[in-house]
């Protein structure tokens, strides 16, 4: 589950910045992305980041929650039972625990991350031929299953 999770997170968050990115160009009435103006760039990011965490945060916290549970006496066997206890005991509202200092956090690290990430490409003369969209799904799933089978195979 939390391979998924996370490959599925990067696949939301790579789709909401070409999205956000497209918005801004029919918006801005500009053809190409290095004509974005830094500042629709910062929020592109920050707001992919917003969108990327509302979605990502409770699966985060079941992450966390199993993470930190007692490994002589677990309280959690599995993700689904983790799930139900803690909706059981808090609800929905539960699963945001912590939320706004997550969301504060988001805007300035992503928007800060994508325009950095933008910049350096542009200024290496990339952009055109690289572009964030090549973190296709495809993509991740094979680089992260190469890494497992990799790793298991030197054990063996």
């Amino acid at each position: 589950v939390f391979f998924f999770n996370d490959t599925a997170t990067t696949e939301i968050y790579t789709e909401q910045i070409v999205g956000s990115v497209r918005c801004v160009q029919e918006t801005e009435h500009v053809q190409q992305k290095e004509e974005i103006s830094l500042n629709a760039k910062f929020w592109c990011g920050g707001l992919s980041g917003v969108i990327l965490w509302t979605g990502n945060f409770p699966l985060d916290v079941i992450k966390t929650v199993i993470q930190t549970d007692d490994l002589k006496t677990p309280r959690f066997s599995n993700f689904i039972q983790c799930y139900k206890t803690l909706y059981a005991q808090q609800g929905y509202l539960g699963f945001y625990r912590g939320f706004t200092p997550c969301l504060l956090r988001a805007v300035p690290v992503n928007g800060v991350s994508f325009l950095v990430y933008e910049t350096v490409l542009s200024g290496l003369g990339g952009s055109k031929a690289v572009s964030y969209t090549h973190l296709t799904l495809p993509t991740i799933y094979s680089v992260q299953i190469s890494v497992v089978a990799v790793s298991l195979k030197k054990k063996t």
